[in-house]
């Protein structure tokens, strides 16, 4: 968007170079600035923030940052109600002593169990899905994340646009993976092949 003003305002184009590892390497912005700008022991990690296993060998995330009233609920939940009241920089500076109390906790009870603890308390989190199971996440359901369509001999489900526009969604894909070799002729022709050298490369097994 910013190119395409730059082009409304000067006239002029530009070629715009987006790598992965970069895009990447920005979602993870505010620990990196930490590491760059205060050293290793500047990194401060609430607790109630990561990856933690459950009753069933299965795992949820927490994602409380820096917000006490999420931490207050989890603590809630957790039958903690002692250590609701630590404010940022206290759980930061007990982090290890804190993590292995939820860590214990969740132990506790499934996935399944915290899913609805969790959603209940207004706690910020999620279940971890095997990639199996991402394909019946509700929400990814609700956002038509997953489409579905037909070709001659079947029907197929694929993955959908992330982007939605109100003017112009992509709420359905016209066309089905092509078949191997199914559109040989259409490209050749429009490359410039006459029919006799088609069928030549045909004959040649080239085609």
């Amino acid at each position: 968007l910013g190119a395409l003003y730059y082009r409304e305002k000067t006239g002029k184009g530009q070629y715009i170079d987006v790598a992965m590892t970069d895009s990447l390497a920005s979602f993870m912005g505010l620990p990196l600035s930490q590491i760059l700008n205060c050293g290793q022991q500047g990194v401060a990690v609430d607790p109630g923030y990561g990856i933690f296993p459950t009753k069933d060998e299965k795992f949820i995330t927490l994602s409380i940052f820096y917000e006490d009233h999420f931490w207050r609920n989890l603590c809630g939940v957790i039958g903690r109600e002692d250590l609701a009241d630590l404010k940022t920089r206290q759980r930061q500076e007990r982090k290890d002593e804190l993590q292995q109390i939820l860590v214990a906790a969740i132990r506790t009870r499934t996935r399944a169990e915290w899913i609805e603890l969790l959603s209940k308390a207004d706690v910020a989190f999620g279940p971890v899905w095997r990639l199996e199971e991402v394909v019946n996440d509700p929400q990814l359901q609700h956002r038509n994340m997953f489409m579905h369509i037909k070709s001659a001999d079947r029907e197929y489900t694929v993955v959908g646009n992330p982007i939605k526009m109100s003017a112009t969604p992509c709420e359905d894909v016209r066309l089905p993976p092509p078949r191997l070799g199914e559109h040989n002729e259409e490209i050749l022709s429009e490359l410039g092949y006459s029919d006799r050298e088609i069928g030549e490369m045909k004959t040649a097994g080239i085609v």
